[in-house]
């Protein structure tokens, strides 16, 4: 009768193996976790000093970079950035996160209020100052390469007050929205295009206006430098007429009264504003009152087209119902429904 083999003693050479390959996997990580986030802050500290160069400014107060093992954060408050132009913004909050192994990824989310000014670009071009506030505001960000392909900002609440004298009577223009999705893609079948989707919920733009929906789609056949951050050109030569601005779709809703539309638009070199909308309008007897939070105060253009619609539109349909249709032309600034004018855009610029 043959003896049972005893069972063999594990060998001590495997575990360590196993703690030696454990320790150098940590110790790599770790010296790549510590070497990135030096990286980050040498990123911080050189843009300190190019913008005291050339006469701008760039703050991240209270800096703090962290987030081992798995996460770089970093997180400023508050961060103040200008130019040596005079333009000027300063935000409570800034937080900003990116997975360790996925660089490419970067989430953002802002404290309020952002405070920002632009000083005059010549004796008759004034200055521009926007305040704006939010209950919560993030972002996402994806890169590709040395460009962003996508970003996705998404706020909670959001409130704009814009004051420039060229609004009426120097008044802020003050709008609010229950909330706010704006979305930035490369165009797929463009190599130098941006598609943009702006959508706002329940905006409020002064006492006794409805809330009203909106929801516009844009294609810019000419932005996608922008999202490298290489600008080639002026950035008004980005939306330059006829094409530069292509409203793919536009909705705009307040309660039994719809918008839809579609058109080309560009700025000229004077920055006023050409092309044409083709517009289609159910409800079409409140469209002034709709459209005023989408105008600076004291334009008669809502009223004028909302005339011109009930005038002139050609019998059509929004989602089965009853609707006008009509086509706006945009010369130099001047909106027009055939030779009917509505009245005018100021200048981009």
């Amino acid at each position: 009768m043959s003896e049972k083999s005893l069972p063999r003693k594990p060998s001590r050479r495997g575990y360590i193996l196993l703690g030696l390959l454990v320790a150098v996997v940590v110790g790599a990580w770790t010296t790549y976790w510590a070497v990135a986030r030096g990286a980050i802050v040498d990123v911080l500290a050189n843009s300190r000093k190019a913008a005291s160069a050339s006469g701008g400014e760039f703050a991240c107060a209270n800096q703090s970079v962290g987030g081992f093992p798995f996460r770089f954060e970093l997180s400023c408050a508050p961060l103040q950035v200008g130019s040596a132009g005079g333009a000027r913004a300063n935000l409570a909050g800034l937080r900003a996160a990116v997975l360790a192994y996925n660089p490419r990824h970067l989430i953002f989310e802002a404290d309020a209020p952002l405070e920002a000014s632009a000083s005059a670009a010549g004796d008759n071009i004034p200055g521009v100052s926007l305040s704006a506030g939010w209950d919560t505001a993030r972002a996402s960000v994806r890169i590709e390469g040395d460009a962003l392909t996508r970003a996705d900002t998404v706020f909670e609440a959001p409130e704009i007050a814009v004051s420039n004298p060229v609004l009426a009577d120097g008044t802020p223009l003050k709008i609010r929205s229950q909330s706010g999705q704006l979305h930035v893609r490369r165009a797929s079948d463009t190599a130098s295009g941006v598609d943009v989707a702006l959508r706002l919920s329940q905006i409020v733009a002064g006492e006794g206006i409805a809330p009203v929906d909106a929801d516009v789609l844009i294609h810019l056949p000419h932005a996608a430098s922008l999202l490298a951050g290489r600008l080639s050109e002026p950035p008004a030569n980005l939306l330059r007429a006829p094409d530069g601005i292509g409203i793919t779709d536009l909705k705009v809703r307040s309660g039994d009264t719809a918008l839809s539309g579609s058109g080309s638009l560009g700025l000229d070199d004077d920055g006023f504003l050409n092309g044409t909308l083709e517009l289609a309008v159910a409800g079409v007897n409140r469209l002034a009152e709709v459209l005023r939070p989408v105008f600076p105060e004291g334009s008669n253009i809502p009223q004028s087209l909302q005339g011109a619609v009930q005038g002139f539109g050609a019998k059509t349909e929004i989602n089965g119902a009853e609707a006008s249709k009509v086509t706006v032309t945009f010369d130099r600034g001047a909106a027009r429904v055939g030779l009917i004018p509505l009245g005018k855009v100021p200048p981009a610029f």
